[in-house]
């Protein structure tokens, strides 16, 4: 359902973005929304991601903001 009323800057955008650890997740929040970039920041921390790195599986924890 289209509501004529809604202004295209009501839309949601999510973005999701790993960091080395949770001081450089939490600089980002604060640079975010100190710019008015995001509403909001949620930090994640205790994070495992797994991929493929130079040919090998790889798991590393990380913090995503």
């Amino acid at each position: 359902m289209h509501n004529e009323s809604m202004a295209q800057d009501d839309r949601v955008i999510l973005i999701h973005c790993s960091c080395p650890d949770a001081e450089i997740a939490g600089r980002i929040a604060h640079v975010l929304i100190e710019e008015r970039l995001a509403a909001c920041v949620q930090a994640v921390p205790g994070v495992t991601s797994t991929y493929r790195w130079q040919g090998r599986i790889e798991s590393s924890s990380e913090a995503c903001s």
